[in-house]
């Protein structure tokens, strides 16, 4: 995250006291978990976090200056500009925003005004992502209209009293049947609508089904139940025309639910059926039932358990029916078992399973056609007659099948069956009894599908859909149970992308993502059956191999990794280009099941780092070795971070030297870690662990800065500052930031370095990881007025004439060519070659590693334009140098 260039304050005071300094402040914006943005009038943004990255899609690149407005979804742009134009001082509004990725997303943007004198008035804004509560909202619109839906078509009625004693809503029966006008009841005491003597009766009904005050509600677990029934009871309720009508009532707690926010009075006037006791009985018992029901949807039981309950209450009511519940798979192509509690088994795996198809079963026929299905008799029945022997044996004639809508009225969750022992077409009384209970069966199919969706996303990668690292977790845990049982063994498999980094790096988070989900059905396709594989995050995967043989543990577990490394060697294709990338392995094997899951994992992460050093593109198996190495690496990545904080980092400088005159025409910066406990460390003891961390860019800015503050020192003393230059390594990381050519501006200005005196030395394998990112790169460097050099030229296999591409201005030959020399005619052959190449192309030549006189007078020989090496001077602090190259001096 960098500032733009319009002007931010140096600092920044909190609480009128507490004073914040610019590197506080990006801190604090880096880590804030919602967007933030600092904008100037009118220049626009000038400084974006992270967060506010992520949830645009967009590069901060993209967003600074004007940029944010295309990040606005076209259809609320005008609207947010005018309301930038009049008053962007103080704002607080909801808006849409679109990713490039073409996803849309609900922001809530609030904005005030920052004003010091002398410094121009700044809009300091928060961007937070409310697309899950605009999606919670839209569900919950679509529960009440379910909830509607279903009172509304309810032959009892209803009444919901809010919190406060008054009629939140009242049903159209309840309308219907008291006969007054629709919405007259609502706001009302509910009590007003209840007979004198029988209020005592409905109070005490309504406190049965929550009681009231705290401390009941903290004493009694039932009390705090969102769906605790009570038993029926019986009250009086006024006509329209003031005659008293008779309840028998149900009262139900759902405040907790926020499609309806109070206590549900569900009542059926029984005034004329008061003389007959069974009937009376029978109201209070499907009341019960219903009540029963909406407790297990609330509480969450298991959906067959609820779908069985469903089937029980209309088998009950219709004793000569038997019901049958059939679930849509995810993939909507087959009906799977929910419910047949009056079936057999036999009858259940024979209609289970089947396809959702015209000519399949009655139930699939009534999922293709979203309507109710009747079959008058399976045996005359000329679609459905196949499954007449079926029918006998479980004495079915006639049966028919209704579907169940989800809310929206737009997927159909399953079907609702009922089947008669006679053959004929159910009466309309029996056809809409099946579709009230399918109602509830639908809310009970839809949470159910909610929370597997929820249980799905908490428990799965949703990038690449596999199992995610808590899981894995789980699912380990479980193995080593089962391999103490049986005596096998398990395996852990590490596994870490060779190059990811660049890939994200040079062609963006999009392709990124689309490489790693088919990396990840790559990986999938080549396990063996019962091996599970999981994204742990990031590029990091890991596999599950179980039941293997102690013995031969390791070698089952090395073929698997084996497979994998090979899936990945041919290319990808993303977005049209063909990608590369590899793979690293590290490999753990438990041995008895007593093993510990975090350790194995461990230990597998520990060997894939070896397999990384060790030269990519393989498998390590962890041993005892591997742990103590595992604690250095794991002590120097918590040492790095607070290196960069706290500016550990030093420079030495090693002379360049002119091979024809022997004078010093420059230095090359070469980084050094001061250890608070270690003491001064080599480039080879931390760069590997920097890069694999991230790190190398915020090193290589400060390494960037140290050695042009110096090069702008010795530029003022040094006898030809016309041929002198300061050369600084770039990693591959570094060169493909997009930030790199803002980055190398800001420090020539800040220093006052000219242009032509940086060189920036780049690897040839950085190249060659990626030549048309590097390309452009190289290009925007030059494009400054910079040198670019070719660094360890020779290492990354790639044909000398390549480099006619890169608009260069120096190579080097690696160290391990200028050894060879006099000793290997074949490396004295190619030094030739890029010599002759780079003098062709108008390149200076130099080379690296010169610890001989032998190899300076080769290299002279062979028309090599300078060299560099211990022979020459080492690496050494620029305090120790200074005095050598203030002085016109024969290096040579």
């Amino acid at each position: 995250m960098q500032a733009a260039s319009a002007d931010i304050p140096e600092v920044t005071t909190i609480g009128g006291s507490a004073r914040l300094g610019v590197d506080e402040m990006m801190a604090l914006a880096a880590s804030a978990p919602v967007g933030l943005f600092v904008g100037v009038d009118p220049e626009g943004l000038v400084l974006v976090n992270d967060k506010l990255e992520a949830i645009t899609g967009r590069s901060e690149a993209e967003l600074l200056g004007q940029g944010w407005l295309r990040a606005i979804h076209p259809d609320d742009r005008a609207r947010l500009e005018a309301e930038f134009e009049g008053d962007p001082h103080d704002m607080d509004d909801e808006h849409r925003i679109l990713r490039p990725d073409g996803t849309v997303r609900w922001v809530r943007a609030k904005t005030v005004a920052v004003s010091e004198p002398g410094v121009p008035t700044r809009v300091v804004g928060t961007v937070v992502d409310i697309t899950e509560m605009k999606i919670a909202a839209e569900t919950l619109r679509h529960s009440e209209a379910r909830f509607r839906g279903i009172v509304e078509h309810s032959f009892d009625a209803i009444v919901v009293v809010g919190p406060d004693g008054t009629v939140r809503y009242a049903s159209p029966s309840a309308n219907a049947v008291s006969g007054f006008p629709k919405g007259s009841q609502v706001g009302r005491p509910a009590l007003d609508l209840v007979h004198p003597d029988d209020r005592a009766t409905v109070s005490a009904a309504i406190d049965a089904a929550r009681p009231p005050g705290s401390d009941m509600a903290e004493s009694d677990p039932a009390a705090s139940d969102p769906a605790h029934p009570v038993a029926p009871f019986t009250f009086r309720s006024p006509h329209a025309d003031g005659h008293w009508l008779t309840f028998e009532a149900t009262a139900v707690d759902l405040s907790a639910d926020p499609a309806i926010g109070g206590i549900v009075l569900t009542g059926r006037d029984v005034t004329t059926q008061r003389a007959s006791a069974s009937a009376e009985r029978a109201s209070e018992a499907r009341h019960v039932e219903q009540a029963s029901i909406l407790e297990m949807i609330a509480t969450a039981a298991p959906i067959q358990d609820t779908l069985t309950e469903v089937c029980r209450m209309l088998e009950r009511r219709l004793p000569h029916v038997r019901c049958t519940v059939l679930l849509v798979d995810a993939d909507l192509k087959v009906l799977e078992y929910g419910a047949a509690p009056s079936f057999p088994t036999s009858f259940t795996d024979s209609t289970g399973g089947l396809p959702i198809a015209e000519d399949s079963t009655m139930c699939g026929a009534a999922v293709m056609r979203g309507e109710t299905v009747i079959v008058r008799d399976v045996l005359d029945d000329p679609v459905f007659g196949k499954f007449a022997d079926l029918a006998r044996a479980n004495h079915i004639r006639g049966c028919w099948s209704t579907p169940v809508w989800d809310a929206s009225g737009e997927r159909v969750l399953g079907t609702f069956a009922a089947y008669l022992a006679e053959p004929r077409a159910p009466a309309p009384t029996e056809v809409a009894a099946v579709e009230s209970v399918a109602a509830l069966a639908a809310i009970a199919i839809e949470r159910h599908d909610v929370q597997a969706r929820l249980a799905a996303q908490a428990h799965h990668d949703s990038l690449t859909g596999l199992p995610n690292r808590n899981l894995f977790g789980e699912l380990l845990e479980h193995a080593l149970r089962r391999a103490q049982r049986s005596g096998s063994a398990v395996a852990v498999l590490f596994l870490d992308l060779d190059r990811f980094k660049i890939v994200n790096d040079s062609r963006g988070h999009d392709a990124g993502d689309e490489l790693l989900g088919a990396v990840a059905g790559r990986l999938e396709s080549v396990l063996r059956p019962g091996d599970v594989v999981a994204r742990f995050g990031g590029d990091e995967f890991t596999v599950l191999c179980e039941d293997l043989q102690p013995d031969t543990a390791d070698e089952q577990a090395i073929n698997v990794a084996g497979r994998l490394i090979d899936a990945l060697r041919d290319p990808f294709t993303v977005a049209g280009d063909e990608l590369f990338i590899g793979v690293s392995i590290g490999i753990a094997v438990g041995i008895t099941g007593l093993e510990q899951p975090d350790a194995l994992l461990r230990d597998a992460d520990a060997a894939m780092y070896l397999a990384k050093e060790r030269g990519r593109g393989r498998c390590e198996v962890f041993d005892e070795a591997m742990q103590a190495r595992a604690r250095d690496r794991y002590d120097v990545e918590n040492a790095l971070h607070r290196a960069v904080a706290r500016q550990e980092f030093r420079v030495f400088f090693q002379p360049i030297v002119d091979l024809a005159k022997g004078t010093c025409i420059g230095v090359e910066a070469l980084a050094r870690w001061q250890h608070p406990e270690r003491g001064l460390l080599g480039p080879g003891e931390f760069l590997r662990s920097a890069e694999e961390m991230g790190l190398m860019v915020p090193i290589g800015e400060i390494v960037l800065d140290l050695a042009c503050t110096r090069a702008a020192e010795w530029l003022a003393v040094v006898p030809d500052p016309s041929r002198f230059r300061m050369s600084v390594n770039l990693s591959s990381r570094q060169l493909l930031h997009v930030d790199l050519p803002d980055l190398v501006s800001e420090v020539l200005r800040r220093t006052d370095l000219p242009p032509r005196t940086l060189c920036i030395e780049i690897t040839e394998t950085a190249v060659m990881d990626d030549p048309e990112a590097g390309l452009l790169a190289v290009k925007a460097l030059k494009a400054l007025g910079v040198q670019v050099c070719v660094d360890d030229f020779g290492t990354g296999y790639s044909a000398l004439g390549y480099l006619r591409a890169f608009p260069i201005d120096e190579v080097k030959i690696d160290r391990s060519y200028v050894a060879a020399l006099g000793a290997d005619p074949e490396e004295s052959a190619i030094v030739a070659a890029v010599v002759s190449l780079g003098h062709g192309l108008g390149v200076t030549v130099t080379g690296e590693g010169v610890e001989t006189a032998e190899q300076v007078a080769l290299l002279r020989a062979l028309g090599v334009d300078a060299a560099q090496g211990f022979l020459i001077a080492p690496p050494q602090p620029a305090a120790d140098l200074t005095a050598q190259l203030i002085r016109p001096k024969t290096w040579l």
